[in-house]
C-alpha cells in the first residue's frame, strides 16, 4: 500500500464500506480488550490481502459478535456485488465488471491504497483515480474474501510488465526502458556516466491500460497488451535462403 502498505475495496464496494468499516465507537468489546486488536487489525488484514495479491476477489463479512461474546446468530454473510483485484507490488486495486466471467472481466475503476496512522488511529486511504477518497477504519468484524480466480490474467501481465524491458521502441520510449514499481519509467542503462539524466517520466496502471505521464504535463494511454507485446524477446531464428531450402536443387 502506498505510504506504508496495502488494502482494497472498489467503486461498487464504496456503498458497502459502512458495513465493512464502522467507526470505533460502534464496537461492543470492552476498551481494554480492544486496544491490542485495534493495533493489529490492519496488519492482519494487510497480510491476508498480500497473500491474495493478484486474485479476483469479493468481500464477505460474517455476522458481528454479540456484546456478551457468545456466538453470533446464524445469518447469511454479507457479500458485496463488486469483484476486484488487489495487486500488492503497486498497492493497486482494480474493480472488475461483475456481469462477466471474472477471469476475463474488464476493469471498471482503479485505485491506489495508502496506509496511515497506527493503533486506534489506523486508517487506509483508498485513492480512486476519479479523484474520490475513501477512508477505511477498523471493521466491526474481520472481513473475509471469496476467491473467484486464484491468479488473474491482469496480475500475470503486470508481473511481466515489472520484470521485462522494452525490446522495441514504444510511444517514444527507447529499447531497454523499464516500468518500475515505484511509478517511474526507467530509461535504458548507459555506460556513459557523463550523460545528464532526462526529465522524469511517470507511469500509473489503470488495470487494463497504463498512463504514461510525460515531463511536459501530457499523458499517453497505452494498452497493457500493447506494452507486453513490445517486451517480447526478439526473434533469433534466421530464414533459410531459398537456394538452401531442403529438397530444392540449384539451377545449373
Amino acid at each position: 500500500m502506498a505510504g506504508g502498505s496495502l488494502l482494497p475495496v472498489a467503486p461498487r464496494v464504496r456503498a458497502c464500506i459502512t458495513a465493512l468499516a464502522l467507526p470505533l465507537s460502534a464496537h461492543t468489546a470492552p476498551a481494554d480488550a480492544q486496544a491490542p486488536v485495534a493495533a493489529h487489525w490492519l496488519d492482519a488484514l494487510e497480510t491476508r490481502l498480500v497473500g491474495l495479491s493478484g486474485a479476483a476477489l469479493e468481500v464477505r463479512r460474517s455476522a458481528d459478535p454479540t456484546p456478551d461474546g457468545s456466538a453470533p446468530p446464524l445469518v447469511p454473510p454479507l457479500i458485496t456485488s463488486a469483484r476486484f483485484i488487489f495487486y500488492a507490488p503497486l498497492a493497486a486495486l482494480w474493480e472488475l465488471d461483475a456481469t462477466t466471467d471474472p477471469a476475463r472481466a474488464g476493469v471498471l475503476a482503479s485505485a491506489t491504497l495508502r496506509r496511515e496512522g497506527a493503533g486506534d488511529a489506523a486508517v487506509v486511504q483508498v485513492l480512486w483515480d476519479d479523484g474520490a477518497v475513501t477512508g477505511i477504519t477498523r471493521p466491526r468484524a474481520a472481513p473475509d474474501f471469496i476467491v473467484h480466480v486464484p491468479r488473474h490474467l491482469l496480475a500475470t501481465a503486470h508481473d511481466r510488465l515489472l520484470a521485462r524491458p522494452l525490446t522495441r521502441p514504444l510511444a517514444g520510449l527507447p529499447v531497454g526502458t523499464r516500468f518500475d514499481p515505484d511509478g517511474i519509467v526507467r530509461p535504458p542503462e548507459t555506460a556513459d556516466t557523463s550523460l545528464t539524466p532526462g526529465p522524469v517520466i511517470l507511469w500509473h496502471s489503470r488495470g487494463d491500460h497504463v498512463l504514461i505521464h510525460l515531463a511536459d504535463g501530457t499523458s499517453v494511454a497505452l494498452g497493457l497488451d500493447e506494452i507486453i507485446a513490445a517486451m517480447a524477446p526478439p526473434a533469433t531464428g534466421k530464414p533459410v535462403p531459398a537456394a538452401e531450402t531442403p529438397g530444392e536443387t540449384p539451377d545449373e
